[in-house]
């Protein structure tokens, strides 16, 4: 069968078999001057283009992933077309490729790939953007002698299942539960969300456990283990820089340290005081910065 000669400046030639093919070109002018030229065009196989997505959730990163075949050669490049609306799609390069929708309803996504010959096939799917969870909550704080107690208070829309985290190796699936602190420290505190499409929401707060310094208001420093020292009555463990001191009725400083965890032993120079009242002065940070100092004085009664 002789080979089809085609009268047009940019033809396009459909070739229904895989193979090369001689292609020539020739050109004339109202002269009767001709020249040519000839090409040898190959014809690829076509790859197969496919992918897969992420549970599409709402205002989240949806990783949509490549699964297309290639043929005669590897991929140079891939596409993702994304309809919103009326006007033109947006594109997205890469593999994967991270698609945000604002809004849930249905969306067109088309993949598109091209292999290294620029042969290039295509995949259109429909899919429905689910509804997400909005996670957010506050906590209201009750402060004891010893610890911190938070209620929390979950305001959350769209959920159906709560998961807690505290920060401090306690969880919780409760709507709104409690929590307590003994430990002096920052604590994440951070709240995982879902509802039945599986869509999640998080949202996090930090909290810092400040724990209560309390000065005793009388000792007995009689040896028998019991009340014998006076210090202030702490778990703090940020109290530095720090300073305590107590001193006669007088002003006689009679002990002072700037180490939180000594205190004084109701003597003077290895002899025992006498029973009454002394006054005291303790210097310590408000808070874990350092930044303000607290300063307090007060009395405390020596009973033996």
């Amino acid at each position: 069968m002789p080979n089809p000669v085609i009268d047009d400046r940019r033809p396009e030639v459909v070739f229904n078999a895989l193979g090369q093919y001689p292609v020539k070109l020739v050109v004339g002018n109202q002269y009767g001057c001709y020249d040519s030229i000839s090409r040898q065009v190959e014809i690829h196989q076509l790859p197969h283009a496919a992918y897969t997505y992420e549970n599409p959730c709402r205002a989240t990163g949806i990783a949509f992933t490549d699964l297309s075949s290639a043929a005669d050669t590897s991929f140079a490049d891939y596409s993702w077309h994304v309809q919103y609306g009326t006007g033109l799609p947006k594109i997205y390069k890469g593999n994967p490729a991270a698609v945000f929708f604002d809004y849930e309803g249905l969306y067109t996504v088309k993949h598109v790939v091209t292999d290294m010959f620029g042969c290039t096939d295509s995949i259109s799917k429909v899919i429905r953007v689910k509804p997400r969870p909005e996670a957010a909550f506050e906590y209201t704080t009750y402060t004891g002698p010893g610890d911190a107690t938070l209620q929390l208070h979950n305001s959350t829309s769209g959920a159906d299942s709560y998961l807690w985290n505290f920060g401090n190796g306690v969880t919780s699936g409760m709507a709104e539960p409690l929590v307590t602190y003994t430990a002096e420290g920052l604590y994440t505190l951070s709240l995982l969300v879902k509802n039945t499409d599986d869509c999640y929401d998080t949202a996090v707060s930090q909290y810092y456990y400040m724990p209560g310094f309390w000065m005793p208001n009388a000792f007995t420093p009689n040896h028998d283990k019991f009340n014998d020292v006076f210090k202030p009555v702490t778990q703090r463990t940020s109290l530095n820089p720090y300073f305590f001191a107590v001193y006669s009725r007088w002003g006689q400083q009679l002990f002072s340290t700037t180490n939180p965890s000594e205190g004084w032993d109701g003597t003077y120079q290895g002899k025992d005081c006498e029973v009454g009242s002394y006054t005291y002065l303790v210097e310590y940070p408000k808070d874990s910065s350092g930044a303000e100092m607290v300063q307090r004085r007060g009395v405390v009664k020596l009973v033996r």
